[in-house]
């Protein structure tokens, strides 16, 4: 029997990243300017929406970029000596065709080439030949929002369709060309057809795995992790099974999981789908546990995103809290709270042989509050809006006094041995 399948799509001629894995050309023109005009919907609620244009701007701009802010309505004609940030519905920006965009508009609908973007909940973000502007466009708001949390500008544009990122590719001398365009549907139909199933998962493995099939007692071995997470966690599995696409390498994650950021996962959970690099058991629980939880609490910030999975894995592996204990008593002066609160990138904390301890700091501090509040509590925290009143509000300490707590708890646990899975996750509490 052949187990080998042929790779209907050769990945490695997709469109290139840009040389360095910097910005696209395009983009980096926009990343010199010195005066950036960020335009919005009209009437759009620029508090609420404060975190894209956050993001949006702090990923394509300099520092020393000027913004000016303003709406739709008042933009009568570019200027040339600056750079303009587009953010909002289509229907409410009536002269794209001005700004020298690549889109048309046909039949009530814009599209880009071929591509139609009359969906709900469809957006695209396009850069225009001349790089002084960028368009973060959809049909709705939900679109938008959906589309801005990627890693955008190493292509020129990406599309995304009924909330998920279909297509993205780079432009020639400002035009769409079809040579330079990624599908990602036709890529996952192609180059991952072959499934391995059970009761709560399903795995498409890359055409370049030879014998996926032998790897069928591993997911299987994954039905019970995930049954003892939902019990510790006090959640429920997806009515839906996990769907993994199994990736051979880093290269096909990048390219297939649609959030093609060069080199920085081995995994991760994106529209609906997780992805991974290899079979390895942890980072396969990892990630699922991510879905799983992120089904009933809303994702919040990555500190305590990362926390939860981090500290079941110290549940499954209680040898590596010591480990993980000992590795950040080095890192004990810290100043935690920045990291905690999100006023510091989670990748900005401490490195040690080139891993981020983002990772073990989260998992130890989340497996510190259930320890010492329960699962309930933690979950009830996890709800609260905001980060800060929650820990007063919910364990009554202020964030300051409980980092010195879970220092003194970190020293302690540092020294014990044979650490086991703690009795506090049924909801009662030590303090």
């Amino acid at each position: 029997m052949l187990y080998s399948q042929d790779c209907k799509i050769d990945l490695s001629k997709s469109p290139k990243l840009a040389t360095g894995y910097s910005f696209s050309q395009l983009n980096k023109t926009f990343e010199q300017s010195l005066v950036c005009k960020i335009v919005f919907s009209e009437g759009l609620d620029t508090l609420k929406y404060k975190r894209i244009t956050t993001r949006l701007t702090s990923w394509f701009l300099n520092n020393k970029a000027k913004r000016e802010f303003q709406f739709s309505s008042t933009v009568r004609k570019i200027d040339s000596n600056c750079t303009y940030l587009f953010i909002g519905l289509f229907n409410d920006f009536s002269n794209l065709k001005d700004y020298k965009l690549p889109l048309s508009f046909d039949e009530n609908h814009w599209s880009l080439g071929k591509i139609t973007l009359n969906g709900k909940n469809d957006a695209i973000v396009i850069i225009n030949s001349s790089a002084n502007c960028l368009a973060v466009l959809g049909n709705t708001y939900e679109g938008i929002e959906n589309i801005y949390s990627r890693w955008l500008g190493y292509y020129d544009f990406y599309i995304l369709q009924d909330n998920k990122i279909r297509y993205f590719g780079n432009l020639k001398n400002g035009k769409f060309n079809s040579d330079s365009l990624v599908d990602l549907d036709l890529i996952r139909k192609e180059n991952y057809s072959r499934i391995i199933e059970n009761d709560f998962i399903k795995a498409r493995f890359s055409c370049k795995f030879e014998n996926p099939y032998k790897y069928q007692s591993t997911l299987d071995s994954l039905n019970e992790v995930f049954n003892t997470f939902c019990k510790l966690f006090k959640t429920d599995m997806p009515s839906q099974k996990l769907e993994y696409f199994i990736h051979y390498e880093l290269f096909e994650l990048n390219i297939v999981s649609g959030s093609p950021k060069p080199g920085t996962t081995s995994g991760l959970v994106i529209d609906g789908f997780i992805h991974s690099v290899g079979i390895d058991l942890d980072l396969l629980t990892h990630e699922g546990v991510h879905f799983i939880f992120n089904q009933k609490i809303k994702f919040r910030d990555q500190f305590f995103n990362e926390g939860i999975p981090g500290a079941f894995g110290l549940y499954l592996h209680p040898d590596q809290l010591q480990t993980d204990c000992k590795l950040i008593l080095d890192y004990i002066d810290y100043d935690f709270y920045r990291l905690i609160t999100g006023g510091l990138d989670f990748y900005k904390a401490p490195y040690k042989n080139g891993q981020c301890l983002s990772y073990q700091i989260s998992g130890l501090f989340v497996k510190y509050l259930i320890d010492n509040w329960g699962i309930d509590k933690t979950i009830e925290f996890y709800k609260y809006p905001e980060v800060n009143k929650g820990f007063e509000k919910i364990f009554n300490k202020p964030l300051d006094s409980l980092i010195q707590d879970w220092k003194q708890w970190i020293m302690t646990m540092s020294c014990q041995k044979n650490n086991t899975v703690p009795n506090r996750v049924d909801g009662s509490a030590s303090n």
